[in-house]
């Protein structure tokens, strides 16, 4: 009779540990209504960047025309036909003096959308008291915090835009990429377009040749990541072939070894957890919350980042990470 007491209040504990280990994923409002649970994650605005793999082998000549991204006026030309350059030495310079102007504009802009974001920072300080003390809606909050989170945006995004015309100014300074032997120089006071031969360099040494597939577009951001190195792309290639790149090799290698190289795009936008990415109504979107209900933004995905994407078109500073892929647009949530 004893052994039958024990064994009936073990099934009792097991079944009260069953339910109590049991995950609760929604909560009972005062209605009787479930409401999911979520957490918010922040969204941060700023430059990010996503590699890609691409392929090369050794060779033990390598010749390749140096030029510039950005195209213009061939300002000076410091080498002629047949002339022996070292790498990194200076061969020719564009004018850039349109970037340098642009870069001015953007400085002043910069300065505006400080006092703007000190103005909204102000506003938010005054409405967090207000909120608190309940002399203030949590939508009229919420849309003050928006506020101040778009300023914050609108500065970031004129810091980057500031930072890429001074590097775009950067790529009007032609260098070559290798010791070699200069050949088809174009003269001082040409206009050559961006990606347009400058000079070709001959080389007898290993070098590593790589090329970019013509349907993976290119910018003039992008760079080469080899051996934990950076190297500017200073040519484009067109719609029909491939671009051959020319990289030195620091390590020991045989003609005809396989290398293996990474593009890294730098691409502006929005970063969010890719849990908080999902897709609704067949579009890739993202949930944020207003009030005690939550809403779906289609977004733009620009960049995969692993645990993170780059996006474009959230509003706000936040999006719902947690939950996220079982929400509705309109739905109440806790």
């Amino acid at each position: 009779m004893l052994s039958m007491k024990f064994y009936v209040f073990g099934l009792l504990v097991l079944t009260l540990s069953l339910f109590s280990c049991e995950k609760p994923k929604t909560k009972q409002t005062s209605k009787g209504i479930k409401s999911p649970n979520i957490a918010l994650c922040k969204v941060v605005y700023g430059a990010y960047q996503v590699k890609t793999p691409i392929y090369g082998e050794v060779q033990n000549q390598a010749a390749t025309y140096v030029s510039s991204p950005i195209g213009g006026i061939l300002k000076s030309v410091y080498v002629k036909n047949g002339d022996f350059v070292k790498k990194g030495q200076v061969i020719a310079k564009l004018d850039t003096k349109v970037f340098q102007d642009k870069a001015l504009s953007i400085a002043q802009d910069i300065e505006a959308s400080k006092k703007k974001l000190k103005y909204y920072m102000s506003r938010y300080e005054r409405a967090k008291k207000l909120y608190k003390l309940g002399s203030m809606s949590y939508q009229e909050y919420s849309q003050i915090k928006t506020d101040l989170a778009l300023a914050k945006g609108e500065l970031d995004k004129n810091i980057y835009l500031k930072k890429s015309l001074e590097d775009e100014a950067s790529y009007g300074i032609i260098k070559a990429p290798f010791d070699g032997i200069v050949s088809n120089v174009v003269p001082s006071g040409s206009n050559v377009n961006p990606g347009s031969p400058i000079a070709f360099i001959s080389a007898k040494k290993l070098y590593g040749e790589f090329f970019i597939p013509f349907n993976m577009k290119i910018s003039h951001t992008d760079k080469i990541l080899f051996e934990n190195k950076l190297y500017p792309i200073n040519a484009f290639q067109d719609d029909k072939s491939r671009l051959a790149v020319i990289l030195p090799i620091s390590s020991y290698e045989n003609p005809g070894n396989s290398l293996k190289a990474f593009i890294v795009k730098t691409i502006q936008g929005q970063r969010i957890p890719s849990k908080a990415l999902v897709l609704y109504n067949n579009r890739p979107s993202v949930f944020i919350k207003q009030g005690d209900k939550v809403k779906n933004i289609p977004v733009k995905i620009l960049g995969n980042m692993g645990q993170y994407y780059v996006v474009s078109g959230v509003i706000g500073g936040s999006v719902v990470c947690k939950g996220a892929k079982l929400l509705k647009d309109g739905e109440k949530v806790k």
